[in-house]
């Protein structure tokens, strides 16, 4: 039997805190051109910390293989949001 590997990518973004950097492996899924990440909490009630601090600066790093660059994070919006 073999099992499924999930795809991950590291997440860097910067605390709305304290300005540092926070540091997140997600599992991810190629969409067109597009890394999407879903922004779940397990059993809380919140938002991650992750989501939150690219709410307020969507400039983020991501690492994947053997590459490291900087995009803009959005979150999906009207027929593209999944609640």
């Amino acid at each position: 039997m073999s099992q499924a590997s999930t795809a991950r990518l590291v997440l860097i973004t910067q605390s709305r805190d304290d300005g540092g950097h926070q540091t997140d492996a997600l599992s991810y899924q190629r969409v067109n051109q597009d890394y999407l990440v879903v922004a779940t909490n397990e059993t809380k009630n919140t938002k991650p910390d992750w989501y939150l601090n690219l709410k307020s600066d969507p400039v983020v790093q991501v690492e994947l293989d053997q590459m490291s660059f900087y995009a803009h994070a959005s979150a999906p919006t009207g027929k593209d949001r999944s609640d």
